[in-house]
């Protein structure tokens, strides 16, 4: 946790939980079904997401260990949940980028945005509403897609397999992260 030695324990708490609550915000974002299985594929993305990045090398430090402490709190995450409304959301986020900016290191804030930027990602790409015919969910190859994504520079654009509405939920947090 040497990356969250300048932060307190609220501050600490508002950079860890970000990418847990964007992806549930971007799972909450389009209701395909009455059957709520697209938030149910998208939960699972969400979950392997964070495990994927929090266990394996080749990740920015950083992002791991962002990841990790994610991963570990999983008992907080219905908690983490309830605070998932957009106007809420969107204030945390840019409270938590000044954060990794001043109190952990302006160098970190791109990986840390980037981490944020592809966990909404996978989740709006797990369901695949608008191209998945073998309903695959897009996970296989999504992943190594996402670690060569997130040393890339800018921030991507959205994928195409995904409803207009998750679009414009990308589009909205694109332009939170770019601010």
């Amino acid at each position: 946790m040497s990356f969250f030695k300048e932060l307190s324990a609220e501050e600490t708490d508002l950079v860890v939980s970000l990418p847990y609550r964007v992806g549930y915000w971007m799972s909450q974002v389009d209701n395909m079904e009455k059957t709520k299985r697209d938030d149910k594929w998208e939960r699972a993305a969400l979950d392997r997401a964070i495990r994927k990045v929090s266990r394996q090398n080749g990740y920015n430090s950083l992002q791991r260990a962002v990841m990790k402490e994610v991963d570990q709190n999983r008992a907080r995450w219905q908690e983490w949940s309830s605070k998932c409304e957009d106007e809420v959301l969107f204030s945390d986020i840019g409270l938590a980028l000044d954060l990794v900016r001043i109190k952990i290191h302006p160098k970190a804030l791109p990986q840390y945005k980037k981490i944020l930027w592809y966990i909404a990602q996978c989740v709006a790409q797990a369901f695949g509403e608008d191209d998945d015919p073998d309903q695959e969910m897009h996970i296989n190859h999504l992943f190594s897609d996402l670690k060569r994504m997130l040393f890339s520079s800018p921030l991507g654009k959205s994928p195409k397999n995904i409803s207009e509405v998750e679009k414009t939920a990308l589009k909205k947090l694109h332009a939170a992260l770019k601010s």
